[in-house]
């Protein structure tokens, strides 16, 4: 008995590892840990674009205008998301409301 438990143990632990529940993106950041989550982060099986969003927002901490430490890395990386969609909806320049009527 003892041993089918523990390969349905060793399963259920396989299967988290793999669809991700146990993943990077459930860790929480500390600012004191930050090379190592980095690291691991790096090595992860995130797509470029969520590795490229964490390191954003790393680059954006180390220049004091965000705080990670104690959120999740999922949320850090949805959170950069929002941030750069936001930057660059507000960097689209804008016609004046009266231009679309003119004709050269």
């Amino acid at each position: 008995m003892s041993k089918k438990i523990l390969i349905i143990f060793l399963c259920t632990i396989i299967v988290f590892s793999i669809t991700g529940c146990l993943g990077i993106k459930h860790t929480t950041y500390k600012s004191s840990q930050s090379a190592e989550i980095s690291e691991r982060v790096k090595n992860s099986v995130l797509t470029e674009e969520e590795k490229d969003l964490f390191f954003q927002a790393v680059a954006r901490e180390i220049a004091g205008e965000v705080t990670l430490d104690g959120k999740k890395i999922n949320t850090i990386i949805t959170e950069q998301r929002v941030f750069n969609v936001r930057e660059s909806s507000s960097n689209e320049p804008r016609g004046r409301v009266g231009d679309a009527g003119r004709r050269n």
